[in-house]
């Protein structure tokens, strides 16, 4: 899922799936081919960028 389908996802979400308010817990996925790392990065960063333009409280998690 592209991080735009993310946040556009979410954003139809009932607000009953929001017991907490806006918060998301932002993880990595640990395991990844060469070269994956820049793209990997890219797209966290812009995640975490188009959530909190949409007011969302991100907390970023260490892979597992």
């Amino acid at each position: 899922m592209l991080p735009a389908e993310v946040v556009a996802y979410l954003e139809k979400l009932p607000s009953i799936s929001w017991p907490y308010g806006l918060v998301v817990a932002v993880a990595e996925n640990g395991v990844r081919a060469p070269g994956d790392d820049a793209r990997i990065k890219r797209n966290r960063e812009e995640l975490v960028r188009l959530l909190e333009k949409a007011g969302v409280k991100v907390n970023l998690w260490p892979p597992a």
